[in-house]
């Protein structure tokens, strides 16, 4: 696509290809200077070049053709620039999930966001699905108001909790815990038509849109179906706490995701809980469900030191979470959505 930018600068998004590598690790070094977090995408790009299909996945850069800028060294050996990148891909039939969206920073203010996110909405559409979503972390106003002055809605906003490993080696951890008041079952557990009536009407699941972390998309959230638990059920990551009275009923859940390696500090294991639900205010199945949390990050890997775990932001879930000690991240993050139409209007 050719286009000009707020200068009237000339303007091409193109597909991304491997030789792109280096420019864009270079507009990702300082993308967020005044934050403790590192850019990941320089590093993941190259994997999100290799997957890119078209049909469900796909990276994009924007180049500019201009007169050298004075603050670029680039840009006056190359007038014509890579100063952006984005990937969009599908997460099911109908859900789109941008990410990745970076300008270099002497580039940005010149409308090339807006340029990037329509071309990917245009690229969701084509790919037929009917919705397109992203994360704005809650610190990041310039993207916050950017998508809302593009036509995104505001989605849902979460959380993580930050529940610990138990500090001591994987063997002495017991699988029965007494001071746990309700049962806890998980990689026996495989019957998963009960918990999913339990989402159905959970409150979680109704301040959530049914909208938990992505299974397959690092950093990406889509919406839980029943197959996604029947998944996590029969590969051991579904976590379920029931009632010893009626015998059964389910009072919570939660699923693992994957292990993972923070933004921006040492390169310590964590564990990724795609959701954590239970009825605010259920005191016995909030300590159960997240000291069976603990137990399972600590089983899982003994180099586990951390967890993240999806819940509502509301203080409802996060004052239930705080009553059993677990941690939680010092800021929400929001979710933006676009609903796509046939005649293309973002």
């Amino acid at each position: 696509m050719h286009t000009v930018d707020d200068t009237g600068a000339d303007v091409t998004v193109r597909t991304a290809d491997s030789t792109d590598a280096a420019a864009v690790e270079r507009i990702t070094q300082n993308t967020w200077p005044d934050r403790a977090e590192d850019d990941y995408v320089g590093s993941v790009f190259p994997e999100w070049v290799a997957a890119d299909d078209g049909e469900t996945a796909q990276t994009v850069v924007i180049t500019v053709n201009s007169q050298p800028h004075p603050d670029d060294p680039d840009s006056r050996q190359n007038s014509t620039n890579v100063v952006g990148v984005a990937q969009v891909c599908t997460l099911s039939e109908t859900e789109a999930w941008i990410q990745g969206l970076r300008i270099a920073p002497t580039y940005r203010g010149r409308g090339l966001a807006t340029v990037l996110i329509q071309t990917l909405c245009a690229v969701a559409r084509a790919m037929d699905t009917t919705i397109v979503r992203g994360i704005v972390f809650s610190w990041n106003s310039a993207s916050l108001g950017l998508l809302r002055q593009i036509g995104f809605n505001p989605g849902i906003e979460f959380r993580w909790i930050q529940p610990e490993p138990y500090e001591t080696p994987t063997e002495s951890v017991s699988t029965v815990d007494d001071a746990v008041p309700l049962s806890v079952q998980t990689d026996d557990d495989t019957s998963v038509g009960d918990v999913w009536s339990f989402w159905q009407t959970a409150e979680t699941n109704n301040m959530l849109d049914g909208i938990i972390i992505d299974d397959t998309e690092s950093w990406a959230l889509s919406t839980l179906r029943q197959h996604h638990i029947q998944r996590a059920a029969t590969t051991g990551r579904l976590i379920t706490v029931r009632s010893n009275s009626p015998p059964g009923t389910v009072r919570g859940f939660a699923i693992r995701n994957r292990t993972y390696e923070p933004m921006g500090e040492t390169a310590t294991l964590g564990a990724e809980y795609a959701i954590a639900a239970w009825d605010p205010g259920d005191e016995a199945a909030v300590q159960s469900l997240l000291t069976a949390i603990r137990r399972d990050a600590t089983l899982l890997d003994s180099a586990i030191d951390h967890t993240r775990v999806l819940v509502p932001e509301d203080v409802r879930w996060l004052s239930d979470a705080a009553v059993t000690g677990a941690g939680m991240w010092s800021e929400p993050i929001f979710l933006m959505n676009y609903q796509l139409s046939d005649e293309g209007d973002i």
